[in-house]
Formats: C-alpha cells, structure tokens, sequence
C-alpha cells in the first residue's frame, strides 16, 4: 500500500499560444476538488508467505473533482467567461435524548433536526494580454531600497533607512 499526496481546491490552468495578427489561442482548464465527507474502504492484502494471509480494513479519504476545459481564439483584451461548475454541499443533523427520540408519536419531542444546503458556482474570467518587450531595464520594487543604519535598526526598528538627501551643486 502506498500513499499518494495530492493538492486539491480551486485551480486554474492555462496554456497561451500567440498567433498571427495578435489572435491568441488559450486552453483553460478550471478545477475544483474538495475532500469527501463519506469515506473509502479498503482491504489491504499483505502475505508473508503461501500459507498465511493478512487482511486489514482501512479507510482512507476521497476527493471530489469537478473540471472543465476549453480551447479558445482571442484577440487581445477580449474577455473569455466559463461558469458552471457547481457544489453543492447537504448536512442534515438530528440530535435526538437517547431512546426516548425513538418513540413513534412522542418522539418528535424529544429530538430536534437541522437542514443546512450551501451552493457554491464558480466562475472564471479571464483576459489575455500580450506584454510589448521592452529595451530599457525595468525597475525593480529593490533597486529603490536603502538598508538601515545600525542605529536606526536596533534602536529605532527600522527595516528600511532614510534614501540619502539629493545634494544641491552650484
């Protein structure tokens, strides 16, 4: 037996591939998977020998997965819906005093029940844009970082000093 990790949630993946006259070809694939509340059983066979078999009952988590995918031409800004991938999530709770609940007529009194429905859509936009290389070096969120004194990072906290005062030549 072994064990398998896997990630589950929302995802979105996607492929662009840029054609002639800025037309873009994009495959989607949205997912959403969530743990399963009833869980699997298995039975796990392990043998040592010919003669002798042990077998084990184990119960391990489930996944439900819904999933769609698409290719579709864009031209750039466009924008691109897909909806319809739906959860619906039912929990019923009875909560009843222990063999008075069970009564047939009596035992509406002694027991009460919840109902509780949740539906969830998920709906993906998307909207290509083709980025334009540049030659210029793009600045960076770093390149504007001036690091602290250490008098300013023991005795003041900083994280961050003070840029240097722009110096007036005449």
């Amino acid at each position: 037996m072994s064990l398998e990790e896997r990630s589950y949630g929302v995802g979105l993946k996607f492929v662009p591939t840029v054609l002639d006259n800025g037309r873009i070809s994009l495959k989607v694939a949205p997912e959403v998977s969530e743990l399963s509340q009833e869980a699997v059983t298995a039975s796990v066979v392990n043998s040592t020998t010919e003669n002798s078999v042990n077998k084990a009952t184990t119960t391990m988590p489930s996944f439900k997965t819904s999933n769609v995918s698409t290719t579709v031409q864009m031209r750039e800004g466009e924008s691109l819906v897909i909806g319809g991938l739906l959860r619906d999530n039912i929990v019923e709770t009875v909560n009843a005093v222990p063999l008075l609940g069970e009564l047939p007529i009596l035992g509406a009194l002694f027991r009460s029940s919840e109902f509780l429905s949740k539906r969830t859509e998920l709906v993906v936009m998307v909207r290509p844009t083709l980025v334009k290389g540049s030659r210029d070096p793009v600045p960076l969120p770093t390149d504007a970082f001036v690091a602290p004194s250490r008098s300013e990072f023991f005795l003041e906290g900083k994280l961050e000093g003070r840029p240097p005062s722009p110096r007036f030549v005449d």
